[in-house]
């Protein structure tokens, strides 16, 4: 159950990290760094499977597309709240408590 927890509160906070982070960085390279950020303790803490090469290559090049889009779905959500932010919504279309 704490852990459980613990991930619903990283999970929750991130939601504060992107915001911060699209004030200060432009929404593609915010995805990248994230990535990035994620991708570094991996590489140093999990040790390379003992597999030959041919199946880093069946599996491997597929999964780095899969991976791809995936960053590329982030950098989209990244833009979308950059540009979608509740200011730019035209007065119309917001309740009439936030005016």
């Amino acid at each position: 159950m704490l852990l459980a927890t613990l991930v619903a509160a990283i999970w929750g906070f991130n939601f504060v990290i992107i915001e911060v982070g699209l004030d200060n960085f432009p929404p593609l390279l915010f995805a990248a760094l994230r990535f990035a950020a994620a991708a570094f303790p991996t590489v140093l803490f999990v040790r390379r499977p003992n597999v030959p090469w041919r199946w880093f290559v069946t599996i491997g090049l597929p999964q780095l597309l899969a991976t791809a889009l995936v960053v590329g779905g982030v950098a989209i959500v990244s833009l979308r709240r950059r540009i979608c932010t509740p200011t730019a919504v035209s007065p119309e279309l917001q309740p009439a408590a936030t005016r």
